[in-house]
C-alpha cells in the first residue's frame, strides 16, 4: 500500500522531532529504549525510515519528554504559524448562553399578495 506524501511528511516530522528531543534532553537511544520497554532496533528503524512510530508510541514519547504531542507532530515552520494562539492578546469569543433563533425562510418562499393604496 502506497503512503500519501502528506502521511510521509507527517511521519518524517515526528521522527525528526523525536530525535531532536533525544539530543536536547541528552538521552541516548539505548536509555530511551530501556526506559520505555521497547527494542532499541525499533528506534533504528524509525531513524532509517523502515518503520514509523505508532500513535501510542508518539504519545508515550511526548509524555517521556514532558512535551505535547503537537511538539512532536508539527515542523518548526508549522509551529510558527500556530504562534498566534499562544499570543495572550488573542481572546476568543465564547458564547455565554444558548439562544433560540427563529427562521423565517419558509415564510418568504411562498408568494404573497400585497395591496398598496395610494390616495
Amino acid at each position: 500500500m502506497k503512503q500519501t506524501s502528506k502521511m510521509m511528511k507527517f511521519e518524517s516530522a515526528v521522527v525528526s522531532n523525536f530525535f531532536d528531543y533525544l539530543i536536547r534532553k541528552r538521552i541516548t537511544q539505548k536509555n530511551y529504549a530501556q526506559d520505555n520497554n521497547i527494542d532499541e532496533s525499533t528506534l533504528s528503524k524509525w531513524k532509517n525510515g523502515s518503520s514509523s512510530p505508532t500513535l501510542d508510541q508518539v504519545k508515550q514519547a511526548a509524555k517521556y519528554f514532558d512535551i505535547t504531542v503537537n511538539d512532536l507532530v508539527y515542523t518548526v515552520q508549522e509551529k510558527k504559524k500556530l504562534e498566534v494562539f499562544k499570543d495572550k492578546s488573542y481572546d476568543p469569543i465564547v458564547a455565554q448562553q444558548s439562544v433560540k433563533i427563529k427562521q423565517y425562510g419558509n415564510f418568504f418562499k411562498k408568494p404573497f399578495k400585497v395591496f398598496l393604496c395610494f390616495f
